[in-house]
Order: C-alpha cells, then sequence, then structure tokens
C-alpha cells in the first residue's frame, strides 16, 4: 500500500515502481514483478539497479535473450560487478554454451576467490559440461565455505550418481535426511538418486515421502510424475499431475507432464492444447516451443506459426539437433527443400546415429531429386532397427527403390 501511494504521490518517478517489484519478486509474483521494474525503466532509465533483479526474472521464465540484454547493458557500464557475470554464467549454461559459461566463471572466481556461490556455479556448469571430478572439486571447496547450505551437498550427492557412485550418492541423501529430517527437499534429492539407479520403488517412497513432508512443493510432484511415465504407469502421472494442478493452475512443469502424456496416448489434439496453455504461461519454454512446432507439422497445419516456434527454439539452442531437425522438417513440409537440406545436414553432424534425422534427410533428399543420396539415408534410418516417427513411410519408400 505505502508503494502503490507513492506511486500515485510521484508518478515519474522510477523508484517506487523498482521497490514494488522488489516486493512482488520476494512474495513470487514474477509476472507483476516484472511489469514493475519494466515500468521502473520505462520511467527512469538509469536505474541500473533494476536490470540484475529483472534479468533474473526472465531467466527463470526461459526468456533467455531478453535477461542477455539487460546483463549485457551491467557488464558494458560496470566490467568489474561480479554479480552480473554469475548472472551471465547461468544465462550461457541455460543455453547450453558450457564452455563459455565455465571460461565467465574463471573470471568471477578470480574476482571472489572467497565465495562459495561463484564454486557452486562453476561446478554447476562443469557438471553441465560432463567434467564430473572437477564439479565435484569445486562443490567440495563451495561447501567449506558455506557449510550450513543444503544445496551445495545435494549437488555433489547428485554428482556422485552421475559418477555411478550410487552408494557415496545414498549415504550422502541420507545423511542430509537425518540432519534435516522434516526437510521435503531432501527426500526429493534421494529419490532423485534412486530414479537415476534405477531403484524405482525406493524413488517413489521418497518422492511421496517428500510430498507428505510439505504437499505444497511441487517439485516432488513432478518428480513422482516423471518417474511413473519412465514405469509406464501413465495413469498414475496423470493423477500426480492433476493433484499439482489443483495447486498451482500455471505450474510449467505440470503443463508439460499432461502434453507429454497425451502425447504418448496417442492424444495429440489434448496436447496441442497444453502446449498452448503452456507457451501461454511461460512464453519462453523451448521443449514446448519445438514439441508443438512439431505436432502442428505432422497435423499438417499452422505450419508458419510452426516454422516460427521451430526457427526460435533452434535459434537459441543451436547445438540441439533434436530442435534443428525439428525446424527441417517442418521447411520440408513447406517445400523449401534446399533450407531443409542445409538444416537437416547440420542436425546429422550433431548426432550422426539419429535414425529420424536420417529419414528426414532422405525425404529431402527425394524432394530433390537426388534418389542416390536418398537411399543411403532411409538404409541408415532403419539399419539400427529402433522405432521413429515415421518408420512405416520409411521402409514403404525404400522397397518402392529397389
Amino acid at each position: 500500500e505505502s508503494y502503490t501511494a507513492a506511486i500515485k504521490a510521484i508518478p515519474k518517478s522510477g523508484f517506487p515502481h523498482f521497490y514494488l517489484g522488489s516486493l512482488y519478486a520476494v512474495q513470487g509474483k514474477d509476472n507483476l514483478a516484472i511489469s514493475e521494474y519494466e515500468t521502473a525503466l520505462v520511467k527512469d532509465a538509469s536505474l541500473e539497479q533494476t536490470l540484475l533483479p529483472l534479468a533474473e526474472l526472465y531467466l527463470k521464465q526461459g526468456l533467455i535473450d531478453r535477461a542477455a540484454e539487460k546483463v549485457q547493458t551491467v557488464i558494458v557500464n560496470h566490467p568489474d560487478v561480479p554479480q552480473a557475470f554469475l548472472l551471465q554464467a547461468k544465462i550461457l549454461r541455460a543455453k547450453g554454451d558450457y564452455a563459455s559459461s565455465i571460461q565467465v566463471l574463471e573470471r568471477v572466481v578470480s574476482l571472489m576467490p572467497g565465495n562459495d556461490e561463484a564454486y557452486y556455479q562453476r561446478g554447476l556448469s562443469l557438471f553441465s559440461n560432463g567434467e564430473v571430478q572437477k564439479a565435484l572439486d569445486d562443490f567440495s571447496k563451495a561447501w567449506k565455505l558455506a557449510p550450513e547450505r543444503v544445496d551445495i551437498p545435494a549437488s555433489i550427492a547428485i554428482a556422485y550418481a552421475k559418477k555411478g557412485d550410487f552408494d557415496h550418492a545414498v549415504s550422502t541423501a541420507k545423511d542430509l535426511q537425518k540432519k534435516y529430517p522434516e526437510s521435503s527437499i531432501i527426500y526429493v534429492l534421494a529419490g532423485d538418486i534412486y530414479s537415476m539407479s534405477k531403484k524405482w520403488p525406493e524413488a517413489e517412497k521418497n518422492f511421496q515421502e517428500a510430498i507428505h513432508k510439505n504437499p505444497s512443493n511441487l517439485t516432488a510432484y513432478s518428480r513422482l510424475s516423471t518417474l511413473y511415465m519412465t514405469m509406464g504407469d501413465l495413469e498414475k502421472a496423470l493423477e500426480i499431475n492433476e493433484s499439482a494442478l489443483k495447486k498451482d493452475a500455471d505450474f510449467e512443469d505440470a503443463i508439460l507432464g499432461m502434453a507429454l502424456l497425451h502425447e504418448r496416448k496417442g492424444k495429440n489434439n489434448l496436447a496441442i492444447k497444453q502446449y498452448e496453455k503452456l507457451l501461454s504461461v511461460r512464453p519462453g519454454n523451448f521443449s514446448a516451443m519445438n514439441n508443438l512446432a512439431w505436432l502442428y507439422a505432422e497435423k499438417g497445419e499452422k505450419l508458419i506459426e510452426a516454422k516460427q516456434l521451430a526457427e526460435r527454439a533452434a535459434q537459441s539452442f543451436p547445438n540441439e539437433p533434436g530442435y534443428i531437425d525439428t525446424l527441417g522438417w517442418i521447411q520440408y513440409k513447406l517445400g523449401e527443400y534446399a533450407g531443409a537440406e542445409e538444416t537437416l545436414r547440420k542436425a546429422l553432424t550433431l548426432r550422426s546415429q539419429e535414425s529420424v534425422i536420417h529419414y528426414h534427410l532422405a525425404m529431402v533428399y527425394l524432394k530433390l531429386g537426388d534418389r542416390e543420396k536418398g537411399k543411403i539415408h532411409l538404409e541408415e534410418a532403419l539399419k539400427s532397427g529402433k522405432e521413429f516417427t515415421g518408420i512405416q513411410e520409411a521402409r514403404k519408400t525404400l522397397s518402392q527403390m529397389k
């Protein structure tokens, strides 16, 4: 009420909007916080303290380019602000550019050699880059600097599990459960570790206990739903997602889970509705963009919109072969065969053994009149014997060429 009164009293000032935005951010009202931060900058472009918290919220919502733009403004104007580089590293990690993220964090560590968050974030980027032992080393340094933090030993446990050292991972998780017996988050951690080791009953038990400890822990619902999907129990997965959505109708993971469940059941129209809903709530969800574009293409409808969605996803994640393949297939559907060839060749360089990419490229070559290359890629697509969307068409086309 005080901030609202201040906005009315000094309507040209950006400060009340900044403070109101900060309050909304603390309350978890992200959209309202973003609106107030943006208004603060419109009122007063010199309010640079708004840029980093606004970038954090953009990143949280998957609006990576907007986040990067705000962070870059801070870095250009203040090249020695470690918090800006920390956030830049998170953005690069979110884009899948782990090497660049690590490079930025090297600078952060040099600027803040005694800062636990600097080592922790570098550890996360190293882990994402597959450098698990180096990640463990950084996590250990961070934990020594901040022994009260729970997220650091949790990451250590996951890193052990990633290395295949499940005994050590489970032991770490159990130690945390003893130390924090009422922590729902720790039970999610234990469930994750058991999932990684394919011990489904133990994973299920821990995720259920996490929900029991805190019925508002939506992450626990998401993990349990994913577990049931992995186990093939789609009805239980559906039930858990529905329970999560009763807690929060805009919960991103549950909406995505519902869409994936409908796809698994072959109910593509229902999946499309869920993806569309998700993008209305989280316009920066690139998985939803890609999957919705794919479904539009498979139905042969909204191909221009599908191409726009696929382009956004592929441009934001240029090293993600699945996104690039989707774009190439849509180009094929639109009759843009030369562009489709270029796009799908790039996808194939990133994942050379992917059957569906070979199939898509084969169909493009046949449209371009190159039967020899078309035949080669059809044979490659079918060689592994793995199922993929379009396998029947691939077999039929290849048999007609013999």
